[in-house]
């Protein structure tokens, strides 16, 4: 990056869309090798408006792994005002990997209390990337999700997770038996396969 991500962060507010645009550009193109660019994007999870912390948000999931010492400031933003905000921080989490496996008990409680359909999605997701067993229970829950794209996600998770997920080979079987969605219970299927107990 040939600036700093505040400069960048700096000009989402710019009067000139194309200047806008740039800056969407450059942080969504970081890598895990602009990873001196995290101190400034936890900086800006804490300040400014939904657009910014969005933006930082996406930027630290582009940087991975790279991105573990963000994990309270992502964790924090679970509970923005702004469901961009924390769909973003959920997102960037799940990009960790396994090394936000403490920011699992957070995602659970977001899982179960947010009511943003596209916010469940990523939590899910991330809950599948991050790979920690204990999601299991949370994910097998979701199955039941008023939403089919997070039952579908969450079916994904289960899958990703393998035979860690063997305890929530119950809650596949009962909601294939009831699932009306095709997606969904093509996912349901593969989970049960990979689990092991199809």
């Amino acid at each position: 990056m040939d600036e700093s991500p505040t400069v960048w962060l700096d000009r989402l507010k710019h009067a000139d869309d194309g200047v806008r645009h740039r800056a969407k550009l450059a942080l969504g193109g970081l890598s895990p090798a602009d990873k001196d660019a995290a101190p400034e994007l936890v900086d800006a999870l804490s300040r400014g408006d939904a657009e910014t912390r969005f933006w930082a948000a996406t930027a630290l999931a582009r940087l991975r792994s790279e991105a573990r010492d963000a994990l309270p400031a992502l964790v924090e933003r679970l509970t923005d005002p702004a469901f961009g905000s924390r769909q973003a921080a959920a997102h960037a989490l799940g990009r960790i990997g396994p090394e936000a496996d403490p920011a699992a008990p957070a995602l659970v409680r977001t899982l179960k209390a947010d009511r943003n359909g596209f916010v469940r999605q990523d939590v899910v997701r991330a809950l599948g990337e991050i790979g920690t067993p204990a999601a299991g229970d949370a994910l097998a829950g979701a199955l039941d999700d008023r939403d089919p794209e997070v039952r579908r996600c969450a079916a994904v998770a289960l899958k990703a997770l393998g035979p860690k997920a063997k305890g929530a080979a119950p809650a596949l079987r009962r909601r294939l038996a009831g699932e009306t969605t095709r997606a969904v219970r093509d996912q349901i299927k593969a989970a049960l396969a990979i689990v092991g107990v199809a």
